[in-house]
């Protein structure tokens, strides 16, 4: 299981924490317990079976939750400045990038699947993009990448379920 919920509003980051609130009120009645972060500063909670990761952008704010591990990373659909895939592809990537047609938001889908692999992992990209090569991850540790669009922002989700995420807009207010 994979629960995608987001929402809208002008403190997405406020938001994203109400979204994790609500997806937890969704499975349990207990309020959500203390949110705790790892050395590398990956936020959890102390309850097996429970997973999430949030992300947001200027507007959009989004928690995916989970049974198992998982990631996920948002970024508003806008064009990236030339020759920045030099800083951020791996060699493999750069390959498969100029090898492909020229998509409007590939660059855009290696670097939100970069984001969701090392928040999965809990390492964060640490300033180091091109040390995550997408192209190989997932396969290395049999996890899938689910991308999608939602109100002109890119996301991916980084899980070991193959099944796509159930999606749920939450309209929030976090005031």
């Amino acid at each position: 299981m994979i629960e995608l919920y987001w929402s809208t509003g002008t403190d997405a980051r406020a938001l994203a924490h109400c979204l994790l609130r609500h997806a937890w009120s969704q499975h349990h009645t207990a309020p959500l317990p203390p949110v705790k972060a790892t050395p590398l500063g990956k936020p959890y909670i102390e309850v097996d079976s429970f997973h999430f990761s949030i992300s947001h952008t200027a507007s959009l704010a989004v928690c995916a939750i989970s049974h198992t591990p998982i990631g996920v990373d948002a970024e508003k659909i806008r064009p990236l400045s030339k020759g920045i895939e030099h800083k951020i592809l791996c060699p493999n990537e750069l390959a498969l990038y100029f090898s492909c047609p020229p998509q409007e938001h590939s660059l855009l889908d290696f670097w939100t699947k970069k984001e969701a692999a090392t928040k999965y992992i809990g390492t964060g990209l640490q300033g180091r993009p091109k040390d995550t090569d997408t192209t190989t991850f997932s396969r290395k540790r049999q996890l899938h990448f689910h991308t999608l669009t939602l109100d002109g922002c890119l996301l991916n989700v980084c899980s070991p379920q193959e099944i796509a995420p159930r999606v749920y807009y939450v309209p929030l207010s976090c005031e």
